[in-house]
């Protein structure tokens, strides 16, 4: 069970192996909540809660992971010193970052995050322009196997499917909800609003998986590693942005009046679209039980599934193959 806390004010403290959430009513009465230690797999803290260290003590020794987290962010992580593997992992990741052999994993990566916006488009619509846009799609996907073994190489490529995705995704979206091109940053439009708050939700989940497989999130394999950005996270959500793509599609085609979605002062998403939306992507991701790869899961556990088999093929490649596989100038 992963227990998330985000009451303003809770208080959480230990009690013969029971963890106690303390947290106060409208009415000001002081309401009690236990939980056994034995049914947590991991705590999220949020929002100003408060913790004894008994809590965090037991954590330790029992290998519960207490992630730290503020809004779509998380900022620390508290775990045992015992998980004894993980600066392997963490070296061999370092040295693999360097290494040709990861050029077939962000292959793969980028060919599955294709390959699921493909089969997505082909069930949202049968119009014949976006099915025609559709074939080419596919076709420029194919070839991500020959290109050449480089990270420029790669995002170019990256961005011209990208682009080709979202003059599909413009297409099927309701007239009612316009979108022009995509914006990353400093959009006002309802659908990137949605879109971008929506990768930043999914950004929080593959962190969560990442760093609770061992892996570094700040040594990334093809995106540059920059001060405080986890680069690893930036290359491993690929796969999984469709389905945020297909939440922001089925809110569009729900909502009655797409322009109260954004403030205009603000530019904004507005409280209850966001909440709306919010709660209809977290189900999704924690409660649907898709197949992936013949397993039957739901979206968090396959990511979590995906990060722990990468720590698993780091963790198992020899130093001597690493270091045989580094590219040499020239």
């Amino acid at each position: 069970m992963h227990v998330v806390i985000d009451t303003y004010g809770a208080k959480l403290s230990f009690d013969n192996g029971v963890l106690l959430i303390e947290t106060m009513d409208e009415e000001g009465e002081m309401q009690v909540n236990r939980i056994p230690f034995l049914h947590i797999t991991s705590l999220h803290l949020r929002d100003k809660v408060r913790v004894t260290t008994d809590v965090l003590n037991y954590c330790i020794r029992s290998e519960i992971p207490v992630f730290l987290e503020d809004g779509l962010e998380v900022t620390g992580i508290i775990w045992s010193p015992r998980f004894g593997s993980i600066s392997t992992i963490r070296k061999k990741q370092s040295i693999f970052s360097f290494s040709v052999l990861k050029f077939p994993l962000l292959k793969k990566i980028l060919y599955q995050k294709n390959k699921r916006r493909e089969k997505w488009i082909r069930q949202a619509t049968a119009k014949q322009e976006v099915l025609r846009l559709l074939e080419k799609f596919a076709y420029k996907n194919e070839g991500v196997h020959n290109l050449p073994d480089d990270e420029a190489a790669l995002r170019g490529w990256e961005g011209e499917l990208g682009r080709l995705f979202f003059e599909m995704f413009k297409l099927i979206l309701p007239r009612k909800c316009p979108f022009d091109k995509r914006i990353h940053r400093g959009a006002a439009d309802p659908v990137n609003s949605l879109l971008n708050y929506g990768y930043g939700m999914l950004y929080k989940e593959v962190t969560k998986s990442v760093i609770y497989a061992g892996l570094d999130p700040y040594t990334g394999l093809m995106h540059r590693d920059q001060y405080n950005q986890p680069a690893l996270v930036y290359d491993m959500i690929e796969p999984y942005r469709v389905w945020v793509e297909m939440q922001v599609h089925a809110f569009c085609k729900k909502t009655d009046d797409p322009d109260r979605i954004i403030d205009p002062e603000s530019g904004k998403i507005r409280k209850e679209p966001r909440r709306a939306f919010a709660t209809a992507l977290t189900e999704y991701l924690h409660q649907k039980v898709i197949t992936v790869k013949n397993k039957r899961a739901t979206p968090v556990h396959h990511i979590r599934l995906d990060m722990q088999q990468l720590a698993s093929y780091l963790q198992n490649l020899s130093y001597e193959t690493l270091f045989n596989s580094l590219r040499h100038p020239g």
